[in-house]
């Protein structure tokens, strides 16, 4: 696979600057009803919904991407690592996010870890392979393995030829083999097609599904 040329030859200087360029791309795929980040709000939840998220302490919980489909609730979780930055800090963060949007009731969930240019390839590579082994390895009864996990790196791009600079973004580790692409549209096909299912959704587990239609009010989410 090529590496993905970003829009944009200087890298992104915050997870909000980049959490709204991924927002702006999916948004321009017309897979989803709508995509947004959001908070997690208090009004129109009934009191069983209020005092579950009281005592989990999500009540205002900023969700970096929401996506919607006609029957689909969707989070992902953005992590931007650079050379600055408490690295691990922010993996054991990460990492915590997502177990809480799987609980909360998400049918699918995502986290995406980007690395600045200035990171070395070794340690980006360190940080791809413990999260990924921590996924695949977790319990089949548990949560964490359905979480859907992407790896990237930007890189700078400098052509013999004397013209522009650009950045490109590059999978850690050619992982998921499945999303062949880092382009909007790429990304928004595998979120909808083959991206894992939120296990814990199935019948079985009532209490989740109860937690799911909080979630969809918490949200103001437009599904059924």
């Amino acid at each position: 696979m090529d590496p993905y040329r970003f829009p944009s030859n200087t890298p992104p200087k915050d997870e909000n600057e980049l959490t709204s360029w991924l927002i702006e791309g999916l948004r321009s795929t017309n897979y989803f009803i709508e995509v947004k980040q959001a908070n997690l709000s208090s009004a129109g939840l009934d009191e069983f919904c209020k005092k579950y998220y009281a005592n989990l302490g999500v009540m205002g919980q900023q969700i970096d991407v929401v996506l919607t489909t006609k029957d689909k609730l969707m989070a992902i979780e953005v992590k931007y690592f650079k050379p600055e930055d408490k690295g691990w800090k922010k993996l054991y963060e990460g990492i915590g996010q997502v177990a809480l949007y799987l609980m909360l009731g998400f049918d699918k969930v995502a986290l995406l870890h980007f690395f600045h240019p200035d990171i070395h390839e070794e340690e980006a590579l360190n940080c791809a392979e413990l999260t990924r082994e921590l996924f695949e390895k977790d319990l089949v009864d548990g949560t964490l393995h359905v979480t859907n996990y992407i790896c990237a790196k930007f890189e700078k791009y400098e052509p013999l030829t004397g013209s522009m600079n650009y950045l490109l973004l590059r999978k850690i580790n050619d992982w998921p083999p499945s999303l062949y692409d880092l382009d909007p549209y790429s990304l928004a096909t595998w979120l909808v097609k083959i991206a894992l299912h939120n296990t814990r959704l199935h019948p079985f587990y009532k209490e989740l599904k109860r937690r799911r239609e909080c979630l969809k009010v918490a949200l103001k989410a437009p599904i059924p």
